[in-house]
């Protein structure tokens, strides 16, 4: 086919020119895709295509960058140029804000898993309470001016099932005698080791003080001469306590305050002589007893 320079000729955009005699020759670039009618299998060669440099516009126009094809070659670049230097990047301000929020979520995960750990591991003591018992060393009665003091040990026992140790921070102790309902006593004792896999047995030591203002009928003084046998026709028996326990029990670097209560029976170490001390022949008299 012979060539026409009056034929009609299209460019990517649609437009229609006529260029012949005269007439200008219309610009191609790169992205357009010029093609003429030369005859069959005769085909204009695509011009080469530039590889756009994205990281270097986007630093150019402080715009937004955006990840570059990975077909362009460029998406290692953009990554040195985008996520590089992170510690470093904004400023010195910057930097040691981000150290230090860092520092601070790991110390806070680190906790949080230790705890974690230790509700899903460790296991709570054995508390076992063993009864009242009177002191060996001393008297167990002491009569002070106004009150009469019984002095008695709890024993417990406390045995530890884990691999590390535990401690009693404080063990706080409120005694009554019913059917009275004001404290009579109670005690306090701290810091007692327990070492890792160990059965311990120790003595809690607490008091009962009676005076005749928590005790206006008499209600205790009774029980104690028919009780412990200086009530003539009467012979010794027991005395019962109710008791309230409040421990402070650390593992590890975490307290747990768990509280008991219960009864306990001893032998009533009280003799004719401690109530003759404490009351006189009228408290003897009045309880009927010569």
């Amino acid at each position: 086919m012979a060539y026409n320079p009056d034929r009609q000729h299209s460019n990517f955009s649609g437009a229609t020119t006529l260029y012949g005699e005269g007439a200008s020759e219309p610009k191609i670039t790169p992205n357009d895709s010029f093609q003429t009618d030369y005859g069959a299998g005769y085909q204009d060669e695509p011009l080469p295509r530039p590889r756009p440099q994205f990281a270097q516009q986007a630093r150019d126009s402080q715009r937004v960058s955006f990840a570059p094809p990975k077909s362009t070659g460029d998406l290692r670049l953009w990554r040195h140029d985008e996520r590089g230097n992170m510690w470093t990047k904004g400023g010195r301000r910057r930097c040691v804000g981000r150290f230090c929020c860092c520092t601070v979520m790991m110390t806070l995960f680190l906790i949080i898993s230790i705890v974690l750990a230790l509700a899903l591991w460790a296991r709570p003591p054995d508390i076992r309470f063993n009864g009242i018992s009177l002191p060996t060393g001393g008297s167990a009665v002491q009569v002070q001016t106004d009150s009469l003091d019984i002095n008695l040990s709890l024993s417990i026992g406390v045995k530890n099932p884990n691999f590390f140790g535990a401690m009693f921070k404080s063990i706080d102790a409120t005694a009554f005698y019913p059917p009275l309902t004001s404290q009579l006593g109670g005690g306090t004792l701290h810091d007692i080791n327990f070492p890792a896999n160990s059965d311990t047995q120790f003595l809690f030591p607490f008091n009962i003080t009676y005076s005749s203002g928590i005790d206006p009928n008499n209600v205790l003084v009774t029980d104690l001469v028919n009780k412990c046998g200086i009530k003539p026709g009467t012979t010794k028996s027991k005395l019962t306590v109710k008791y309230q326990l409040k421990l402070a029990l650390r593992i590890v670097a975490i307290t747990i305050s768990p509280s008991f209560s219960g009864t306990a029976d001893f032998d009533c170490p009280v003799t004719r002589d401690d109530l003759l001390s404490f009351g006189g022949d009228a408290l003897l008299k009045s309880l009927g007893v010569e």
